[in-house]
């Protein structure tokens, strides 16, 4: 089971998502745990109950329980089985929340506007869908709670394209795809920018995401690492 280390950086999470999450999503059951005899399907250390049920939220799919309890372990676990109330039990630090009746279009986030979104996300994952497509990352830096940072980030089996230079590190975003948009989306955080390590081999098929819209070109560079600062 993989754990992820996560030093949580959500500050500009709104207190509306809390709501939308509590109120239209799904129940939020406090100070209590639950009882399964069934393992988790994934589980994460984070020190925050909205990141743990963004996780739930992700893999919508196959999960349906989270339990957080930031004074576990191993505080964020989520489930996949239907709820069943007579399985709750007391816990002075521990959160259930049931996300079995879960529509992913009834999730808003709310700031100066408001809109509608199909996921959360506020950091790269190994593997996780954006625009409808599969983004994967060979490895994830969550370590550091200014920054979120994929290596080896491809979709489909393509990486994405160059647009800047071979073997560097630069905070300039791609002239090839939205790099710094990406990230904007990644994190929803309208302040994000960049810094990428953009590589050169021979030409081959780049896979581009360009406002939301997937499509692919040819070059003889790649984005290697993207690192999304908050």
């Amino acid at each position: 089971m993989r754990l992820s280390l996560i030093f949580c950086f959500y500050y500009y999470i709104t207190i509306c998502i809390t709501c939308t999450l509590e109120q239209t999503i799904g129940r939020e059951y406090n100070q209590k745990n639950y009882q399964t005899n069934s393992s988790p399907i994934d589980q994460f250390i984070l020190d925050s109950k909205l990141l743990c049920i963004s996780q739930c939220i992700n893999q919508i799919s196959k999960c349906s329980i989270v339990i957080f309890d930031r004074l576990g372990s191993v505080p964020c676990k989520l489930y996949n089985e239907p709820f069943v109330a007579g399985n709750l039990i007391g816990s002075s630090s521990g959160i259930v929340v049931d996300l079995n009746r879960f529509d992913t279009n009834e999730v808003t986030t709310v700031g100066t506007t408001t809109s509608t979104v199909s996921s959360i996300y506020i950091f790269f994952v190994l593997s996780q869908v954006i625009d409808g497509r599969t983004v994967t990352c060979s490895s994830v830096d969550n370590s550091n709670a200014s920054y979120t940072e994929c290596t080896n980030l491809q979709e489909g089996g393509l990486y994405f394209p160059n647009g800047v230079g071979c073997g560097q590190w630069s905070s300039s975003s791609s002239s090839s795809w939205s790099t710094t948009e990406f990230c904007r989306k990644l994190t929803g955080s309208s302040n994000a920018t960049i810094y990428a390590y953009y590589d050169c081999d021979s030409s081959q098929t780049r896979v581009v995401w360009n406002s939301n819209t997937w499509s692919t070109n040819n070059d003889n560079g790649y984005t290697k690492i993207l690192r999304c600062l908050y």
